[in-house]
């Protein structure tokens, strides 16, 4: 039976090849030691909540003499945590969209 994941939670596969170093931008700290647990390679952290700075680039090879350290913050000091979810944009979004879209469809019937 498998494990049950909660909505926005990473999944870490391991393939062959060399280990990596992924953009952990905004991850949780739970999410990060996820790498850490299945590369074995141990990663320090400061502060709490989620990754705002990593000390590796994302690409970078992770090998035994890697020292990756994790800055962590508030959700409420990270942009992408605090952007105005304001739904009332959405729909007006979504209208644009589809003009285009229809639009775009419209040229390729007509030859334009």
């Amino acid at each position: 039976m498998g494990e049950t994941i909660l909505e926005g939670q990473k999944v870490i596969l391991m393939t062959d090849g060399d280990m990596t170093v992924p953009d952990m931008q905004n991850w949780s700290r739970e999410d990060a030691l996820k790498v850490s647990e299945i590369t074995g390679i141990p990663f320090s952290f400061s502060g709490s909540g989620y990754v705002t700075k990593q000390s590796a680039a994302a690409g970078t090879i992770l090998n035994n003499d890697t020292e990756l350290e994790l800055e962590l913050a508030a959700p409420d000091s990270i942009e992408a945590f605090t952007q105005n979810n304001d739904d009332s944009d959405k729909e007006k979004v979504k209208q644009d969209t589809n003009i285009q879209e229809n639009q775009g469809v419209g040229d390729l019937l007509t030859g334009q």
